[in-house]
Protein backbone atom coordinates (compact mmCIF):
# COMPACT_ATOMS: atom_id res chain seq x y z
CA UNK A 1 0.00 0.00 0.00
CA UNK A 2 2.65 2.66 0.73
CA UNK A 3 4.66 2.56 -2.78
CA UNK A 4 0.58 2.24 -4.32
CA UNK A 5 0.51 5.38 -2.75
CA UNK A 6 3.84 6.93 -3.10
CA UNK A 7 2.99 6.79 -7.24
CA UNK A 8 0.37 9.12 -8.62
CA UNK A 9 -0.67 7.96 -12.54
CA UNK A 10 -1.34 11.21 -14.32
CA UNK A 11 -3.95 11.72 -17.34
CA UNK A 12 -3.46 9.13 -19.87
CA UNK A 13 -4.96 9.60 -23.61
CA UNK A 14 -3.24 8.25 -26.87
CA UNK A 15 -0.26 9.72 -28.91
CA UNK A 16 -2.80 10.88 -31.98
CA UNK A 17 -2.80 8.20 -34.72
CA UNK A 18 -1.35 5.58 -32.85
CA UNK A 19 -2.12 2.62 -30.34
CA UNK A 20 0.64 4.42 -27.91
CA UNK A 21 -0.78 6.22 -24.53
CA UNK A 22 0.82 8.66 -23.27
CA UNK A 23 0.48 9.29 -19.19
CA UNK A 24 2.70 10.33 -16.33
CA UNK A 25 3.91 8.96 -13.01
CA UNK A 26 4.77 11.14 -10.18
CA UNK A 27 6.63 10.19 -7.16
CA UNK A 28 5.81 11.67 -4.82
CA UNK A 29 7.74 10.16 -1.38
CA UNK A 30 11.40 11.20 -0.54
CA UNK A 31 12.98 8.03 -2.70
CA UNK A 32 14.21 7.24 -5.30
CA UNK A 33 11.88 4.08 -6.84
CA UNK A 34 13.56 1.29 -9.33
CA UNK A 35 10.63 -0.11 -10.86
CA UNK A 36 10.27 -2.82 -13.65
CA UNK A 37 7.19 -2.99 -15.79
CA UNK A 38 5.18 -6.47 -15.24
CA UNK A 39 2.31 -5.74 -17.15
CA UNK A 40 0.93 -7.23 -20.70
CA UNK A 41 1.67 -3.86 -22.20
CA UNK A 42 5.21 -2.63 -23.27
CA UNK A 43 6.97 0.37 -22.85
CA UNK A 44 7.41 2.44 -26.24
CA UNK A 45 10.12 4.72 -25.59
CA UNK A 46 11.27 3.36 -22.22
CA UNK A 47 13.06 -0.07 -20.84
CA UNK A 48 11.31 -2.17 -18.80
CA UNK A 49 13.23 -0.75 -15.65
CA UNK A 50 13.39 2.73 -14.56
CA UNK A 51 13.64 4.83 -11.67
CA UNK A 52 11.39 7.20 -10.72
CA UNK A 53 13.21 10.16 -8.59
CA UNK A 54 12.21 11.19 -5.76
CA UNK A 55 9.64 14.22 -6.16
CA UNK A 56 9.36 13.81 -9.97
CA UNK A 57 7.62 13.05 -12.60
CA UNK A 58 8.10 10.82 -15.64
CA UNK A 59 6.29 10.39 -18.83
CA UNK A 60 5.72 6.77 -20.28
CA UNK A 61 4.35 5.90 -23.31
CA UNK A 62 2.50 2.49 -23.43
CA UNK A 63 1.84 0.15 -26.28
CA UNK A 64 -1.45 -1.10 -26.18
CA UNK A 65 -1.76 -2.67 -29.58
CA UNK A 66 -5.35 -1.49 -30.20
CA UNK A 67 -7.47 1.36 -28.68
CA UNK A 68 -9.03 0.62 -25.55
CA UNK A 69 -10.61 2.74 -22.90
CA UNK A 70 -8.35 1.08 -19.76
CA UNK A 71 -5.42 -0.99 -18.90
CA UNK A 72 -3.67 -2.36 -15.97
CA UNK A 73 -0.12 -0.62 -15.17
CA UNK A 74 1.74 -3.29 -13.15
CA UNK A 75 5.15 -2.27 -11.49
CA UNK A 76 7.58 -4.43 -9.45
CA UNK A 77 9.04 -2.54 -7.20
CA UNK A 78 12.58 -3.67 -7.01
CA UNK A 79 14.72 -3.12 -3.94
CA UNK A 80 11.36 -2.51 -1.51
CA UNK A 81 10.43 -6.11 0.17
CA UNK A 82 7.64 -6.72 1.81
CA UNK A 83 9.12 -10.32 2.71
CA UNK A 84 12.68 -12.25 2.43
CA UNK A 85 12.81 -11.65 -1.11
CA UNK A 86 9.74 -10.75 -2.34
CA UNK A 87 9.11 -7.94 -3.51
CA UNK A 88 5.83 -5.91 -4.22
CA UNK A 89 4.11 -5.86 -7.54
CA UNK A 90 1.70 -2.23 -7.40
CA UNK A 91 -1.38 -1.75 -10.03
CA UNK A 92 -3.17 0.82 -11.02
CA UNK A 93 -6.18 0.61 -13.35
CA UNK A 94 -5.27 3.79 -15.99
CA UNK A 95 -8.42 5.36 -17.91
CA UNK A 96 -7.68 6.40 -21.04
CA UNK A 97 -8.81 9.65 -22.18
CA UNK A 98 -10.04 11.33 -25.63
CA UNK A 99 -11.50 7.79 -27.00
Amino acid sequence: PLIRESVAVGDASYVPKTEIVKLTLTNRCSSDLLLENQGEHTFYDSSPVFVLKAGETKTLQVKTLKRVSSFELRLKALGAYYAPKSQPVVSWKVQVSGL
